[in-house]
């Protein structure tokens, strides 16, 4: 998870250290346009008008340490629909508050400025009706299980069922650890929520489908191979295996250095890319393409076998 993190004072820009360091998991990258000794903070030549233009297409989450009108003032002539801002959190230069401004439940910005909290010992604001009444909330759920959201306006039609005391159908092809009470896996009716990481309707006549982002591409390209050429073989694959495109959150190669091609396809569909230097990877054909896909993963399992593909 890649995050930028932007301060404008000498204090600011130790709050924002501290956050940096707390967040060990993520990519961080820290910025200031006050001069720092600090080697991992970048100086901002530019504007901050600039900056935060680039950052809004380079960030999946954006933190300003600063006062909120600031932050308010930078992101408001960037802003779009939920689904398509990155999360905007603003934390003050004393620490005391990590508020989320921008994309709280769909990015994740609520968790975010709960995690901020709990790392410098600040007191997380959170203004989503939802999370302020302690109920369900698809987005919520959804950013923390990395689920694509098929329909943001029937969640949204969803959410208001269940605002006013409904509850929804449900029904899972991936285990759950828990249910939310407000879901009912045993009910029956036209609306429902269907989480699943194929493709179709679903099995209710209004059907939001939550897709887990939990598969790995694997391929092998060859070097001048177009985003095009990409994305058909791609969606043909993945189509023949009734398997949704919104499931893949990373994709892997074999190359002696970056395809792209590949990078061009997997920004538009939000896909992290990892690179593995051919010389170590034993495969060729197919099973470089299973061999990068397993190494990506982390330990995970084949679920498919590779096949060629002449455009690629």
């Amino acid at each position: 998870m890649k995050i930028g993190i932007i301060s404008f004072s000498a204090k600011g820009c130790d709050i924002a250290i501290r956050i940096a360091s707390f967040l060990k998991d993520s990519e961080c990258s820290l910025f200031s346009k006050s001069v720092s000794n600090v080697s991992d903070v970048t100086y901002v030549e530019g504007s901050v008008d600039e900056w935060t233009e680039h950052a809004f297409h380079t960030f999946r989450d954006l933190i300003f340490v600063s006062a909120s009108g600031i932050a308010v003032r930078y992101v408001a002539p960037y802003l779009k629909s939920g689904a398509e801002c990155p999360t905007v959190v603003c934390v003050d230069e004393g620490g005391a508050f990590a508020i989320a401004l921008l994309s709280g439940h769909a990015g994740g910005g609520n968790e975010l400025a709960k995690r901020i909290s709990e790392g410098i010992g600040s007191t997380a604001v959170i203004t989503t009706d939802i999370d302020a009444g302690g109920k369900f909330s698809i987005d919520t759920y959804a950013a923390a299980h990395d689920m694509h959201i098929g329909n943001p306006a029937l969640a949204k039609e969803i959410m208001t069922h269940i605002n006013r005391g409904a509850k929804i159908c449900l029904k899972s092809e991936v285990p759950m650890s828990s249910i939310p009470p407000e879901l009912d896996p045993a009910g029956s009716g036209d609306l429902g929520i269907f989480i699943s990481y194929r493709t179709g309707e679903g099995p209710f006549k209004k059907t939001l489908t939550l897709t887990p982002r939990c598969h790995v591409l694997g391929m092998a390209c060859r070097q001048n191979v177009s985003k095009g050429a990409v994305d058909k073989a791609v969606r043909s694959f993945l189509q023949d295996n009734d398997i949704s495109l919104n499931s893949v959150k990373s994709s892997a190669y074999a190359s002696k250095k970056p395809i792209p091609g590949v990078l061009a396809f997997c920004s538009l569909g939000n896909i992290d890319t990892g690179l593995f230097r051919a010389e170590g990877i034993s495969g060729t054909g197919t099973k470089k393409c299973e061999e990068v896909a397993m190494k990506a993963s982390g330990g995970g399992r084949l679920v498919l076998a590779a096949v060629e593909s002449n455009n690629i």
